[in-house]
């Protein structure tokens, strides 16, 4: 049955808006898992032209055709660069809202700013600095959001091996292990290729992160009320 929610305080207010308003994080999962189906399914029925177009040529023309730079690009490798730039933004978003979640724990219950403190710590990175400062300035219990926090890691370390360009071999490698530590199987292929679902899965698991940390400090701080 639906109840209908107050929110207490200011704290409760903007705390809470980080995850309702319209460019929160709740939308924001939403319309990332929109683009990515949309642009999935854009790619796919582009290639399918591409391919069918070829396939009115004579056998060597169409190896030959299928074979040339911008042609090979669009049908094997430009869904993966897009899919790995997805990747790259959404990584991005779960570390600024980390950070927008301990602005305002920072504002209204401890009389330390994240963003000092931030910069005091500045060999813990923008993923686990966070965890630090809720645990240590908060005094903040994290439960079972310590698993998930810590299986992050490895995404945050493959974020690092494709922004500073590392090698494909080393970013193959550590994709893979991700995909066996995962509940199912998700790349389908390879290794060569990001299947969307690996995407989708690292989503899932930062919007449950976000969403699990709010509700924990509305009942920490008993922020919330139901009628």
């Amino acid at each position: 049955m639906f109840k209908i929610s107050t929110l207490k305080n200011d704290f409760a207010i903007e705390l809470n808006d980080i995850f309702d308003s319209p460019d929160g994080i709740y939308f924001e999962t939403l319309r990332l898992r929109q683009f990515i189906d949309t642009i999935n399914k854009k790619i796919d029925a582009d290639n399918d032209i591409i391919i069918s177009e070829l396939q009115k040529e004579e056998p060597d023309v169409y190896l030959s055709m299928s074979q040339q730079p911008n042609i090979d690009c669009s049908l094997n490798y430009f869904q993966n660069i897009l899919l790995r730039s997805i990747f790259i933004t959404s990584y991005t978003i779960l570390e600024h809202r980390l950070r927008d979640i301990c602005i305002v724990c920072s504002k209204h219950k401890v009389d330390n700013d994240y963003n000092k403190y931030r910069k005091a710590h500045p060999r813990s990175s923008d993923l686990i600095a966070p965890k630090e400062f809720l645990e240590t300035k908060l005094q903040l219990n994290l439960g079972d959001l310590n698993d998930i926090w810590v299986s992050l890691k490895d995404y945050h370390k493959l974020r690092k091996l494709i922004i500073h360009g590392h090698s494909e071999i080393e970013i193959i490698k550590l994709t893979k292990l991700i995909d066996t530590k995962s509940s199912k199987q998700l790349l389908e292929n390879n290794g060569n290729e990001w299947d969307k679902l690996f995407v989708l899965e690292f989503i899932d698991k930062s919007y449950y992160l976000l969403d699990s940390l709010i509700k924990l400090l509305n009942t920490e701080y008993n922020l919330v009320s139901y009628d």
